[in-house]
């Protein structure tokens, strides 16, 4: 195995175990801490200042310290981990310089809006009782283009994945 290959499955296994700490760990305690409620950046749709302020009266002391502990982390380290996951793996199943090109711009886009929305919602949790709703809709956009681009970006790499995987194994 190649040492890109290597890095690649090295770092799908981070992010997969990463991304199940969040899902089975920290939002679950989170949502508990918050009378039920998802956490803000999980609304794919978006969402507005009633939402927002809702979420922010709901959540516990507890629920707030993990949201602006741990979980922070764990949400600055997922999109990071995810975007070199995908950019180790273009190169490797897509041959057009024009379509990689989009793809590394999809991803790098979705990357960066998970990072600056994460800010802004940290901002929004522990700011002022009056939300800025030009904040509040800012941070509703990223969390629409980083599910977008995201999204969008795994799903296209992951099924030319497999067809270039199938493809090889079928003529070897």
């Amino acid at each position: 195995m190649r040492p890109r290959h290597t890095a690649f499955w090295i770092c799908c296994v981070v992010t997969a175990i990463l991304y199940g700490v969040m899902l089975f760990g920290t939002l679950p305690t989170i949502a508990a801490g918050a009378g039920g409620m998802q956490i803000i950046d999980m609304h794919f749709g978006g969402y507005g200042v009633a939402e927002v302020q809702a979420f922010r009266s709901a959540l516990s002391a507890d629920a707030l310290a993990l949201y602006s502990g741990s979980q922070r982390l764990l949400d600055t380290a997922f999109p990071v981990l995810l975007a070199i996951c995908l950019l180790l793996a273009i190169p490797e199943v897509f041959r057009r310089p024009a379509v990689r090109g989009l793809l590394v711009t999809m991803t790098l886009v979705g990357m960066l809006a998970d990072l600056f929305e994460n800010t802004l919602i940290a901002g929004l949790l522990a700011g002022p009782e009056e939300m800025s709703a030009n904040l509040v809709s800012w941070a509703s956009r990223l969390t629409i283009i980083k599910f977008t681009m995201s999204s969008a970006a795994v799903a296209i790499v992951v099924a030319q994945g497999v067809r270039v995987f199938l493809t090889k194994r079928h003529l070897a």
